[in-house]
């Protein structure tokens, strides 16, 4: 049974980090026919870290803030994007990641179909909520990409400067405080019991990915 749910576990989580990276590659451009063996290693390395944290050395608090540096570190050293602009791509493709998670979940608790506070208790719902993320944001990249919808700003090699333009300080100031609001909110939300402020951890989260997509369109108009 053990080895069940570590497998289980295994598999929802690394699913969850191929669809981050991919929305990454999508949304920014970045050509990746050629990374999907990269992108499944890092899934199930990051998968085994997670597991490693939440459930070997029960440090749960933890787990999000060492998985996303981590993901940063590989968007930057195995994908060779400049370092500037894989905290900004890894963030921001992070922040919409986890935006439409909750806003699944709040729909799904609005209609009664799911209990928050079961969230963390039933196995089931729990990887019902990641597969149901994880479908969203492969059809969105799809459609993402299909209608070639996405940002050019970003260079595709760790080569070269990076300017320091209004633009690129404003995109940086805007990841860095929603990412810092919407974690600040969610360890309340989280030391509550998830029973307090689910509609405001939406609107947070909402509000932080429109600030960002919308500097990224002027970021990316100065770019032309």
């Amino acid at each position: 049974m053990e080895i069940i749910k570590f497998l289980l576990y295994m598999l929802f989580s690394m699913l969850e980090v191929v669809a981050v990276l991919t929305l990454i590659f999508t949304l920014f451009r970045i050509p990746k026919q050629y990374l999907r063996i990269h992108i499944f290693f890092v899934g199930a390395i990051l998968a085994f870290v997670s597991h490693t944290i939440r459930i070997v050395e029960q440090l749960d608090s933890y787990a999000i803030i060492i998985i996303v540096i981590l993901l940063f570190l590989f968007v930057w050293l195995m994908f060779r994007i400049q370092v500037f602009y894989a905290f900004i791509i890894t963030i921001s493709s992070y922040l919409i990641f986890g935006g439409l998670q909750i806003l699944i979940i709040f729909s799904l608790t609005s209609i009664n179909i799911v209990n928050v506070s079961s969230l963390n208790n039933d196995i089931v719902i729990t990887h019902a909520m990641q597969l149901l993320t994880v479908i969203m944001v492969f059809l969105i990249s799809k459609v993402l990409d299909h209608f070639h919808i996405g940002f050019d700003f970003v260079p595709h090699s760790d080569l070269g400067s990076v300017q320091l333009s209004k633009e690129n300080l404003l995109l940086i100031l805007a990841v860095v405080i929603s990412l810092v609001a919407v974690h600040t909110y969610f360890y309340y939300f989280n030391s509550s019991g998830y029973s307090h402020g689910l509609i405001y951890m939406v609107v947070i989260n909402l509000f932080a990915v429109a600030l960002i997509i919308y500097l990224s369109i002027r970021r990316d108009k100065g770019s032309d």
